[in-house]
């Protein structure tokens, strides 16, 4: 019998290392085939905004030029310096860009600034910035919600779409899921690969029996029931990990759209500017091969050589030729080979000023699929380090964020809504946070104005002043339109509640006493002009009484002693304007 070797045991021990390593790389694919094509644009899509493309860039050159063109190119360079894609994702994501104010109805009562946090961390608005770029870019993401009992908090994850399948539509809300599996990959030190590939099984079809599983699937694609051993600490072995005060299921995940929809997913949209993306590094990979090669002009000799010329190293398939190293010191000496031998320049093949404009243009005019007009592009640069010297001006950005707002709107009252669920469920404080997801008001700062539509607003905010049609209310909210009417009521008040205590700060620092006579005067002053005010009513309304028909002069004749009578209120017995002496009534 023959004993196996040390180097039997390391091949061995190599092997399964090996094999675990390709388990761990090679995850599975989608579950159905119908999924598997919406997997692939999802997988290249955020390949391109993950900066992980250039495969793709290198097949882009590839199938754009011919072989021996891309040899030449240096295909497996390429260039990948202009993202289009990335570029129109990150400029249009700007819903996040500052936390949105978050209001509960008036029926539900207000939150404490402790109780807000708790609901709306910081991290929260982080996530669904991030989420809001890859949402543009993919017209869909996936939110995922879990309770950590460690923290005391919800935590949030951003699901890959291309980890999601079996995904079954609301009745009630075809935008959400009541029923989908999510491929994730769990550490385990009792895996011979460290691991498993697992799919998570979530089904709240029936909230009063809702559904949860975690199958794992080993290197034979076999699956095995592994719910218990990956359930969460502090949660019930094979139950349902998320249920709600009333025990009802939560279903933890929350999808967001780029525009209302009536589905989960749309991966179509957009698919010319990835194709347009992967056409750019091409370009681009070919303008750095010219401007390297083609940009300055081209010297030629016709029938002669030159003496002394050593022979280039680009010999062979491609061609070659001789070259002579010269300095202002020396002598370059030819000789003719036939008659009519000669000298001249070839211009350039390659103006690389006017390559690379076209090249911006080009990326400009994707911004059409994107969802702009061509007005809201420029190609201008805006500083030296401006790169493709591109950007969306603020009222493109200000579009597409209106345009955004709804459907990201009813995602995130979902998010507060679950949320709220989950901490009213598992926190220890028991909270009672509103569990309606219509009880939560949200308002989305707006990118920063230019200086124009700064100028703008004004003039329309002075303009229904005068016209009398808005008070400051909606002054206020034409300057910030995130806000509620009660939202700018209330830091109206706000505002007026500083100024007035700013005001006796400032009398009471230096040293200002009102006394009862100064009082009595101001109040003397007052009610004179008022009296004035309603002298100038009565004289306008006289004026005017004549030249009304028969029908409407009862009506301005009640009105005119009505103003009479005011007139009268303001001033005393003897005629005298002002308040009544101490004593009289």
């Amino acid at each position: 019998m023959m004993l196996p070797t040390s180097s039997t045991y390391a091949s061995n021990t190599a092997a399964v290392q090996n094999a675990a390593s390709v388990y761990r790389l090679s995850r599975p694919g989608a579950l159905s085939p119908e999924e598997q094509p919406r997997w692939d644009e999802s997988m290249r899509r955020m390949s391109i905004l993950g900066g992980t493309w250039q495969l793709l860039a290198r097949n882009a050159i590839r199938s754009f030029f011919a072989r021996e063109m891309a040899d030449q190119i240096k295909a497996e360079r390429p260039d990948l310096s202009v993202n289009p894609l990335l570029f129109y994702a990150t400029q249009l994501s700007t819903l996040y860009h500052r936390p949105p104010r978050v209001t509960v109805s008036e029926d539900e009562g207000d939150l404490t600034a402790e109780e807000m946090s708790l609901l709306t961390p910081v991290e929260l608005w982080a996530h669904l910035h991030q989420l809001n770029r890859d949402v543009v870019a993919l017209n869909d993401g996936v939110l995922r919600l879990d309770y950590n009992r460690g923290r005391e908090r919800v935590s949030y994850r951003q699901v890959s779409n291309h980890c999601i399948c079996g995904a079954v539509p609301s009745e009630g809300d075809p935008m959400q899921p009541v029923r989908l599996k999510e491929l994730y990959w769990r550490d385990d030190p009792d895996s011979p690969a460290g691991g498993w590939w697992t799919w998570e099984t979530w089904d709240v079809t029936d909230p009063k029996n809702p559904i949860f599983k975690i199958e794992a699937v080993d290197q034979q694609g076999v699956k095995s029931d592994m719910t218990a051993k990956f359930m969460p600490d502090g949660f019930p072995a094979g139950g349902y990990p998320y249920l709600d005060k009333d025990g009802n299921g939560i279903m933890p995940y929350v999808f967001y759209h780029r525009r209302l929809q009536y589905g989960l997913w749309t991966p179509a949209p957009g698919l010319e500017v990835v194709e347009g993306t992967l056409t750019v590094a091409a370009l681009r990979s070919f303008w750095a091969y010219s401007y390297r090669s083609a940009s300055s002009p081209q010297n030629y000799g016709l029938n002669v050589e030159p003496l002394g010329a050593s022979p280039t190293k680009d010999t062979g398939s491609q061609g070659g030729g001789r070259q002579m190293v010269g300095g202002p010191g020396s002598l370059a000496l030819f000789r003719t080979t036939a008659q009519g031998g000669g000298f001249g320049q070839l211009a350039p093949a390659l103006d690389p000023l006017t390559g690379i404009k076209a090249l911006q243009q080009y990326q400009a005019d994707l911004a059409v699929f994107m969802g702009l007009s061509p007005a809201d592009v420029t190609t201008e640069s805006v500083s030296s380090a401006s790169g493709a010297s591109l950007r969306v001006r603020k009222e493109g950005q200000r579009k597409e964020a209106n345009a955004q707002q709804p459907s990201f709107r009813a995602s995130d009252q979902l998010t507060l809504a679950s949320s709220a669920r989950l901490l009213n469920a598992f926190h220890p404080s028991r909270p009672n946070f509103p569990e309606d997801r219509d009880a939560y008001d949200i308002g989305y700062y707006e990118p920063d104005l230019s200086p124009d539509e700064v100028k703008a607003r004004t003039e329309r905010a002075k303009q229904m002043k005068e016209l009398g049609v808005a008070n400051r209310v909606d002054l206020l909210r034409v300057f910030h339109p995130e806000m509620s009417r009660a939202a700018a009521k209330q830091h109206i008040v706000m505002l007026a509640t500083e100024e007035a205590e700013m005001d006796d700060e400032i009398a009471e620092a230096v040293g200002e006493e009102v006394t009862p006579d100064e009082d009595r005067a101001d109040l003397e002053d007052r009610i004179e002009m008022a009296a004035s005010d309603l002298e100038d009513a009565e004289d306008a309304l006289q004026d005017l009484i004549s030249a009304l028909p028969e029908n409407l002069r009862g009506r301005a004749e009640r009105l005119l002693e009505a103003l009479s009578d005011a007139a009268d209120a303001l001033t005393d017995d003897d005629g005298r304007d002002g308040p009544p002496d101490e004593g009289e009534e």
